[in-house]
């Protein structure tokens, strides 16, 4: 009798405790993909696995770079666009640009989360050498695959939505110091980038966009006139991308260098640049 007795009060406990709670899993981080910028290479892996992927770009050389991302559809390939790039023009259609981490300062890294779809991809860098001629036409490009993934990661925890205009950043709520996870949202009509800069004691904005146009003529001389902090590289109407930047106080100024499509011109010369204060 008394054990009968011991497992009904058994089965009464364990009926009152009802199902076991599910324990609290945090979502997998995107995987980290490091590649290295030289004098005129990237290095790194030749395959990645679809989903969100942090693209960490280490700059070694003694120039700026960036790695800007271009998706391909299917039947195309990175000898074909650059081709069509020589050729003039826009861009193929057939080419989508996705972002990617913007230039950090030589001897520091700068990331970006890109969510990659399968097929075939590839990196470039466009900016400008001390001749004016681009990176890329220098040979500083890579293709690599994207395999299909069962279990792709979750996207970036988002502190900051920062979206693209044509010619604007808007941003979700206003910059403060600290660190910020940004998703960068373009919803304009055609493809925008966001470069990050903490100027230097007493420069500009204006500043910036003069040392960049320099660049681009060869004429270039000196340090730029700030530290560049990454950013988002030219990524196409409804895309997004994340960075993470550690903002302190001081003056910092972002801009868009992307060709408008109607006159050829940088962005910023339509008005896509801007500086702000961090207190």
């Amino acid at each position: 009798m008394t054990n009968f007795l011991a497992g009904i009060a058994l089965t009464l406990v364990i009926a009152g405790c009802g199902p076991a709670a599910e324990p609290d899993i945090a979502p997998a981080l995107p995987p980290v993909a490091v590649f290295t910028a030289t004098e005129y290479a990237f290095a790194g892996p030749d395959t990645l696995a679809a989903g969100p992927t942090t693209f960490q770009m280490a700059a070694a050389g003694a120039e700026l770079h960036h790695l800007t991302l271009v998706r391909f559809d299917e039947g195309y390939t990175l000898g074909e666009f650059l081709g069509a790039m020589q050729a003039g023009g826009p861009p193929p259609a057939w080419a989508h640009f996705m972002g990617g981490p913007n230039p950090p300062p030589p001897g520091g890294a700068s990331e970006a989360t890109v969510v990659l779809t399968p097929g075939a991809w590839a990196m470039l860098c466009f900016v400008p050498g001390p001749d004016g001629a681009p990176h890329v036409a220098k040979g500083m490009s890579k293709a690599f695959t994207v395999v299909a993934n069962p279990t792709p990661a979750a996207e970036p925890a988002t502190h900051i939505v920062m979206t693209l205009r044509d010619y604007d950043f808007d941003l979700s709520t206003p910059l403060t110091s600290g660190t910020h996870t940004f998703r960068v949202e373009n919803t304009a009509a055609q493809s925008h980038e966001i470069f990050l800069i903490r100027l230097g004691e007493g420069r500009t904005v204006q500043d910036v966009a003069d040392f960049v146009a320099a660049m681009e003529s060869g004429t270039a001389s000196g340090p730029p006139p700030g530290e560049p902090m990454g950013g988002v590289a030219s990524l196409n109407p409804g895309e997004r991308n994340w960075f993470t930047a550690t903002l302190t106080p001081g003056e910092y100024a972002m801009l868009c260098f992307v060709p408008d499509m109607s006159d050829g011109r940088p962005h910023m010369l339509h008005g896509m640049m801007e500086q702000f204060t961090v207190q």
